[in-house]
């Protein structure tokens, strides 16, 4: 079913996709989910929470079009770059799917403003792979990193992945890996001269000093508050579905073009980096697990492109419809 929906009609991929999208946010337009609150070394989010969470509809609908948007920017970027079909959509159906799973998600939260700078990120270091120089895409990517990090302070351990990214693309000349520091560097410069103009700065050095001796790098399960059983059922057929995709793309990507190859490690190295920073630093909610769904649609959109044992994999998809719509009914 899915196999052939995303290998058919463009049009009508295209209406699947609205379609979904419409059916899983339709319950947060009339009964808004409140965003999260901000902590003190997110500013840009803690911006946005001031200025949007007295307006339920507004930021629901803000972020119901950033997901949207970032969907099929992701889905293009992979097409562009050779790593999924032209005339598919699957990976964008694969990211509304994830992004919109749990209720929690059904509202704006700073993992969509990061989703946007990590698929800047992505694009940046796809066009480096082109080009001999790529100073200003370095730059622009330590730019993006850093932004990311004010809407949610620990992104900022995507330095570390684009690190392996330059050394996947065998890119070893100290410039490139200075550029990219400065890059970072400028954003938090303009904060800093920001908070010192208007006198903020001792208290915000104060609120990142304790961000940082307050850090955990082990999970703390206990404090996770899951709504029903078929959240828990949920989060196994995903967990599952990542570990089966994970491996099936360990075994295909040595059977690829070098080009490709290296495309599709930056992408492993990505989700790898992505999950440590997930569950290693500061995980104590279901929410705090959401940065690693960007590139677990990638790679479960990729599994499902290379997939030849069809029935199988249809099996898992319609699990994964069950347990979503269940989980809706129930909560």
């Amino acid at each position: 079913m899915l196999h052939k929906i995303f290998n058919g009609n463009i049009f009508l991929q295209l209406a699947v996709i609205f379609i979904t999208a419409f059916l899983l946010w339709a319950t947060a337009f009339s009964n808004s989910i409140p965003m999260p609150l901000p902590d003190s070394v997110s500013p840009l989010y803690n911006f946005m929470y001031n200025w949007l969470h007295n307006s339920p509809l507004l930021y629901t609908i803000i972020a119901f079009i950033l997901v949207l948007g970032e969907a099929f920017l992701l889905n293009n970027l992979l097409t562009e770059y050779g790593i999924s079909p032209k005339n598919s959509f699957q990976t964008a159906f694969w990211y509304v799917i994830l992004m919109s799973f749990f209720r929690g998600e059904l509202t704006l939260h700073p993992v969509i403003f990061v989703n946007l700078c990590i698929i800047v990120v992505l694009l940046m270091i796809f066009r480096a792979t082109s080009r001999e120089e790529c100073y200003k895409e370095v730059f622009t990517s330590g730019f993006f990193i850093a932004l990311a990090s004010l809407f949610l302070f620990k992104s900022m351990g995507l330095l570390v992945a684009f690190w392996i990214f330059l050394i996947v693309l065998q890119v070893y000349s100290w410039r490139e890996w200075l550029i990219i520091l400065i890059g970072i560097c400028s954003v938090y410069l303009y904060m800093y001269a920001y908070y010192l103009y208007f006198g903020d700065i001792a208290a915000k050095i104060i609120e990142y000093k304790h961000y940082f001796q307050n850090i955990s790098f082990l999970p703390q399960i206990s404090d996770f508050k899951l709504q029903s059983v078929y959240t828990n059922i949920s989060i196994i057929i995903i967990l599952l579905l990542s570990v089966i995709s994970f491996v099936k793309i360990l075994i295909i990507v040595s059977e690829k073009i070098i080009y490709i190859r290296r495309m599709t490690l930056i992408l492993i190295w990505l989700f790898v980096i992505i999950i440590g920073i997930s569950v290693f630093i500061n995980s104590r909610h279901l929410d705090d697990y959401y940065l690693a769904l960007l590139p677990l649609s990638v790679l479960i959109s990729y599994y499902y492109f290379n997939i030849k044992r069809l029935v199988f994999s249809e099996i898992f998809f319609l699990m994964l419809i069950a347990s979503l719509i269940l989980q809706r009914i129930i909560s």
